[in-house]
Parts: C-alpha cells; sequence; structure tokens
C-alpha cells in the first residue's frame, strides 16, 4: 500500500485563472475585515473597554467567536499560500498578529477566552455548564461551546502551524 505525505500549504503554486482570480478575491476580503469587531466579544468578556462593535449574526449569539478561528484559519493559510502577492501577504501577517495580541490580551490568567454574550447566569462560562446539564435553547443557554472553543484553538494552531 502507498502511503502519501501532505504538503506544505506553500509548496503548491495555482496557474489556472479562475483560481488565482478567486484567491485574489479572497485575501481582499480578509483584508477588508476588520480584527477589532472580530475581538469585540472577547474584549467584552474580559472587561475590556473598546470603540468596536461586534460583527452581527453569529458573532452576535451564543455562538460568538468560533468565525474567530475560520478567520484565523484563512488568515494563515493566505499567509501560506505562494499566489499571494507579498504586500498582501504582509497585511495578512499583521491582522494575524493583531488577532492574536488582541486574544492574549484578553486570556484570563486560567487560561480562558471567550467571545459569546453572557447568558442569564451572567458569567461567559456559563455555556459549558448548561450543557452539562442538559440546557440547550440555542437563544438563552447554549449553543455549541465546545464546538467554539475548538474553532479558536483549530484556528490558532493554523496560525502557528501556517501562518509562522
Amino acid at each position: 500500500m502507498q502511503k502519501f505525505t501532505p504538503l506544505p500549504l506553500g509548496s503548491i503554486t495555482m496557474t489556472d485563472e479562475y483560481l488565482c482570480n478567486a484567491l485574489e478575491k479572497e485575501t481582499a476580503y480578509l483584508t477588508s475585515l476588520e480584527e477589532g469587531r472580530f475581538l469585540a466579544g472577547f474584549y467584552e468578556n474580559a472587561g475590556i473597554r473598546t470603540p468596536y462593535v461586534r460583527y452581527g449574526g453569529w458573532e452576535g449569539l451564543l455562538i460568538a467567536g468560533h468565525a474567530v478561528g475560520h478567520y484565523l484559519s484563512a488568515l494563515a493559510q493566505a499567509v501560506a499560500s505562494r499566489g499571494v502577492d507579498e504586500r498582501v501577504r504582509e497585511k495578512l501577517r499583521k491582522k494575524m498578529r493583531r488577532m492574536i495580541e488582541g486574544l492574549a490580551a484578553c486570556q484570563r490568567e486560567d487560561g480562558f477566552l471567550w467571545a459569546a454574550p453572557k447568558t442569564a447566569a451572567g458569567y461567559p462560562e456559563s455555556q459549558f455548564d448548561a450543557v452539562e446539564r442538559g440546557e440547550t435553547n440555542i437563544k438563552t443557554q447554549a449553543w455549541v461551546p465546545w464546538y467554539t472553543m475548538h474553532k479558536l484553538i483549530a484556528g490558532l494552531l493554523d496560525c502557528a502551524v501556517c501562518g509562522g
């Protein structure tokens, strides 16, 4: 049986016009997003004042923070891509660093880091406790806190592995 070894992201060059255009549009979108808005929920839970307002959609609900993990992964993968212009790559790298520094500023001494709005229980960890009790109303009790934590950690790991 033949075994395959994965190639590092930066070892492939895309030349297809359609794919190159898609990568250019993706990196333009990534650079258009504001780190502060992604970090707003984390700042809020850490008690850090910020002028930024959370992004809407999921970032305003009990699943907030999981899109941050996706964003970190996308930044890291774009930084590792050979098809990205060096000036754009540097902008992406700076965004990635600002995200990581912002998250580090919000992380508690015990390691906990969370962006979702507080539930009626009044504390950020309440979603984990609610799931343990079987309380899973996604609007008021808990959505998917372990998935959210997984996405955040996966994004940080991608930054370390792919983003340098």
